[in-house]
């Protein structure tokens, strides 16, 4: 059957799926492409974690998926069931995240795709491990079509691996899912023990080093330790957790933070927050911040990466240096005392992901890539 008659097998694969920004920017595209033109299926190296949920809302769109059993960071034995599996499926477009790139690359040897898709979510060279780099050396100008996620990203990626300038496809969020809900707000805060004037602040982020989890507590203490109405919530979880458990011990923040682990609920601690907190070393195009603009919230971070193409500092958000602790604890403090300026910042912030960041936009966009790059292939297969 011609390519052009019938859906466009799409294999997407990515190492595994915890609620981390990439892995849930994988699964929106999923769910996000027209099923009625793509046959979209997920393949992660790795088996699931502990937290399902991704693939819960997979199985809940009806998209397929399948995990293997990589044993280690580099398991060659992978390579052959990737390869197997790319022999069974026949995708006409690869599209690899992360550290899949190599695996998806040496798989396709001998079954190579109608169109090869990469994209890095980072900036470069912080995009993926030293083989990581050489593979997108030796393929990046030839065989594979890399996708910038910001513009400060696709400078990275030039400069980094001195090819064209890729193209741009922003991440994009299910808009309607994080709809400003003041009543499921309210009900959150009162089934978790805070009352309406607490003043939340919340951070959705992995226990990560790049995350700086670490700043974000010293100012937080800077700025309200001692203060009993003032609380930071703390959603997400990851490697650092006694260190980032330790900190707030030591700085004598047990009462005021609150360590909430990963959250099926995000949209409603959202809603019942009064402001998004971010002090990341780094960022590609952050799926937190844009879900937090999404539910009206003004935003505090960092000037790193796509930041810098989310926030539009003092309009809907304030942007600081990365790792200055007094300008973040300064910005803290100017958001908590102004209720009309966070009013108007997350209200140009929602705007601003309704018009640009939106999950219909995103699969739109890579669809009309993946049929641009298959142009030339409308032939039978």
């Amino acid at each position: 059957m011609p390519i052009c008659a019938r859906r466009i097998r799409v294999l997407q694969m990515i190492p595994y799926l915890p609620l981390a920004g990439a892995e849930r920017m994988v699964v929106n595209l999923a769910i996000g492409l027209d099923l009625e033109q793509h046959d979209v299926h997920v393949l992660t190296l790795n088996p699931p974690p502990s937290n399902t949920e991704l693939y819960q809302i997979l199985d809940a769109h009806h998209i397929p998926w399948s995990c293997l059993d990589r044993k280690f960071k580099f398991d060659a034995r992978v390579i052959a069931k990737i390869s197997r599996f790319i022999a069974d499926f026949q995708p006409d477009v690869i599209h690899s995240h992360l550290s899949a790139l190599q695996f998806a690359v040496l798989a396709t040897i001998r079954h190579r795709p109608r169109a090869f898709v990469h994209t890095p979510h980072s900036i470069a060279p912080n995009n993926a491990s030293w083989f990581g780099h050489i593979v997108g050396r030796m393929t990046f100008k030839r065989m594979i079509q890399t996708v910038a996620i910001a513009k400060e990203v696709q400078q990275s990626l030039v400069d980094f691996y001195k090819i064209p300038a890729p193209p741009i496809i922003h991440n994009g969020v299910d808009i309607d899912a994080y709809k400003i809900e003041l009543a499921a707000g309210l009900q959150w805060r009162e089934q978790a023990g805070f009352s309406p004037d607490d003043f939340l602040v919340v951070c959705v982020a992995g226990f990560r080093p790049v995350k700086n989890h670490s700043l974000l507590l010293n100012s937080f203490a800077d700025g309200f330790a001692g203060d009993k109405k003032k609380h930071l919530l703390l959603v997400g979880d990851g490697l650092l957790r006694p260190e980032i458990e330790e900190q707030i011990a030591n700085l004598n923040l047990q009462a005021q933070v609150h360590l909430l682990g990963w959250r099926s609920d995000v949209a409603a601690i959202l809603s019942a927050s009064d402001l998004f907190a971010l002090a990341s070393s780094w960022e590609g195009h952050s799926i937190a911040i844009m879900e937090a603009m999404a539910a009206g919230l003004p935003v505090l971070t960092t000037q790193v990466g796509g930041n810098l193409t989310l926030i539009q500092h003092e309009r809907s958000g304030l942007l600081v240096p990365a790792n200055d602790q007094q300008a973040f604890t300064q910005a803290l403090f100017i958001l908590s005392k102004n209720a009309d300026l966070r009013r108007t910042f997350g209200q140009s912030g929602r705007q601003r992901v309704e018009a640009d960041f939106s999950l219909e936009t995103m699969a739109r966009d890579y669809a009309q890539l993946y049929q641009n790059l298959l142009a030339n292939g409308c032939a039978d297969v």
